[in-house]
């Protein structure tokens, strides 16, 4: 996990909450309560102007898919998520529904938040509801009338008329112990609980002081949130300040003006004052860069690619005049350089688990760069017609006659090719498949999963991925054969144009150049965003595509910067282990960005 730079969003929606402003149209909050792990609390959602709910982030108990609905305001909790519905103020949650978190009752609420194993809602009258698990009484809120509300990790927090705070729920470390006073807004975070003072705007915290999340500067300021173990807040000027723990960069948040902020597990996010949102902190399961502008038109944007390729921790795209480009991990197990291609012009790419290899432009060569502990980036002498990089070896198709050949790893016979001539080729993991002239497919390698068995009929496309395989037939439909316990070798009905193989899960473009992916969604990796494509590669935790105008997008697992390309035209692209390349415009030198 490392800290990643702030990510730029679309506009978001600016109408007023109808509640106090500790309810936020960001919600990046992070909660664990017995008997939850932490690994969930990776996600953020926000409003845009015409009210639809946008989320990005963790995926795994569907916390990140919304319903099509209007909203007027959402709120996103550990592993899930819940909102009010414009007009009619009905509560509507998805995600994770342990306890009964996420079935709300029925009625008509004016504020909503999402807590760890609980919810809780202000009715119209500002009657607290709250519902899910009860296991410290945070189901339970007090009577009366409130006009804020916040649920944390185990506990809850909410405003009296008068600005007088009441806490209910678990209290190990005094985090439903409220002081005296008035306060204008509040927030309840896993272990601590933060308030501002009515009187000045000072901040107020109490609870877990493990990180120095509970001891804020001092100073005035107008909104407030609490995470896992750090706070942020926003001055009066606007400015971001954040304080407690910082090890993925969460307590550093960008310099500007903001109008409302929300922290997370380990990042943050804010919004300024013309709709843009923007997250700093912690990115493994793109919480901090996937906004909705990723969600909807692709992780990362480049413009002008013409193919792209990925690997587990990289990607690597080939720009329109052939130079390549690559970004994510640049540290293989023995070698450094993973994005580091050389100032070649290519016409193709294949992007393996730590090493790049593909073929220049002038004579057909192939050249590799990254990890060579197998030699899969050792390639002959000679000139190739296409070219796939795999787990640990890579695999060529002769110009000449045809002919496969292979280096690298061989342990399973995957770097041993039968005879004869192929029309197309790709490694995967420890196995590789081609299609003879006929379109055939034919499979080597390791066979534990049934991925070296292909079926038989003719094939326009194959695609070889982790432990197995899919090819398109000549109508188009997809076949897929070998693991398949996560649904990745199990393809919806339809025509296809292009399909690509990863992990644990598989991606392909529809006949109107639409993506669709299947198989493993923890990381996100098979929740495309909307739009027409023209190539795909997925890989073991995250996908990359081409857009009609060859600008590149990514989804999934960005752990490693692998699925955030830089800006540029290119014309191909490959996803390795953890980096991606691209060749540049006109000539230019490849460019991968290091991790």
């Amino acid at each position: 996990m490392k800290q990643v730079d702030m990510s730029v969003k679309p506009l978001f929606s600016l109408i007023a909450l109808t509640v106090a402003a500790s309810a936020l149209f960001i919600a990046a909050c992070a909660r664990e309560a017995p008997p939850r792990p932490m690994a969930d609390a990776l996600h953020a959602c926000a409003l845009r102007e015409d009210g639809a709910a946008e989320c990005w982030g963790d995926n795994s108990e569907g916390q990140a898919r919304p319903p099509e609905w209007t909203f007027a305001a959402i709120s996103a909790g550990w592993a899930h998520t819940c909102a009010l519905g414009e007009g009619d103020g009905a509560a509507i949650c998805w995600g994770e529904n342990d306890y009964g978190k996420s079935d709300p009752p029925e009625g008509s609420f004016a504020a909503i938040s999402a807590g760890g194993t609980h919810t809780c809602a202000l009715r119209k009258d500002g009657s607290a509801k709250c519902w899910g698990w009860n296991g410290f009484g945070q189901t339970y809120p007090p009577k009366g009338s409130f006009v804020a509300i916040e649920s944390g990790g185990s506990h809850a927090c909410a405003l009296r008329e008068d600005g007088s705070a009441e806490c209910w729920g678990w209290n190990t470390d005094g985090q439903a112990d409220a002081p005296e006073g008035s306060f204008v807004a509040i927030s309840a975070g896993e272990y601590h609980t933060c308030a501002l003072r009515k009187e000045d705007g000072a901040a107020v915290c109490w609870g877990w002081d493990s990180k120095n999340q509970t001891n804020p500067p001092a100073g005035s300021f107008i909104a407030i949130s609490a995470g896992w173990e750090h706070t942020c807040a926003l001055r009066e000027d606007g400015a971001a300040e954040c304080w407690g723990w910082n090890d993925e960069g969460q307590a550093n948040p960008p310099a500007g003006h903001f109008v409302d902020i929300g922290a997370g597990f380990q990042h943050a996010c804010a919004l300024r004052e013309d709709g843009v949102a923007e997250c700093w902190g912690a990115n493994y399961s793109g919480q901090a860069s996937r906004g909705p502008e990723e969600t909807t038109e692709g992780a990362s944007v480049m413009e002008g690619v013409m193919a792209i390729g990925v690997g587990g921790w990289h990607t690597c795209a080939l720009r329109q005049d052939g130079a390549a480009e690559c970004w994510g991990d640049n540290i293989g197990w023995t070698y450094e350089g993973v994005t580091d291609p050389p100032a070649e012009s290519f016409v193709a790419i294949g992007v393996g688990e730590l090493h790049t290899c593909a073929l220049r432009e002038e004579d057909g060569a192939a050249i590799c760069w990254g990890d060579s502990a197998e030699g899969q980036a050792n390639p002959p002498d000679g000139s190739f017609a296409a070219i796939g990089a795999g787990g640990r070896h890579t695999c060529a198709l002769r110009e000449e006659d045809g002919a496969a050949i292979c280096w690298g790893l061989n342990d399973e016979g995957q770097a041993s090719p039968p005879n004869g001539s192929f029309a197309a080729i790709d490694a995967g993991g420890r196995h590789t498949c081609a299609l003879r002239q006929n379109g055939a497919a034919t499979c080597w390698g390791l066979n534990d999963e049934g991925q070296a068995n292909p079926p038989s009929g003719s094939f326009a496309a194959i695609d070889a991925g982790g432990h197995h395989a899919c090819a398109l037939r000549r109508d188009g439909a997809a076949a897929c054969w070998g693991w398949n316990e996560h649904g990745q070798s199990a393809p919806p009905p339809g025509s296809f144009i292009a399909i690509s193989a990863g992990g644990l899960h598989t991606c392909a473009l529809q006949q109107d150049g639409a993506a669709a992916c299947w198989g493993a969604n923890e990381h996100g990796q098979s929740a495309p965003p909307a739009g027409s494509f023209t190539a795909i590669s997925a890989v073991g935790r995250h996908t990359c595509a081409l857009r009609q105008d060859g600008a590149a997008a990514c989804w999934g697992d960005n752990s490693e910067g692998q699925a955030r390309p830089p800006a540029g035209s290119f014309a191909a692209v490959g996803v390795g282990g953890g980096h991606a390349c691209a060749p540049s415009e006109g000539g230019a030198a490849a460019s991968c960005p290091p991790r």
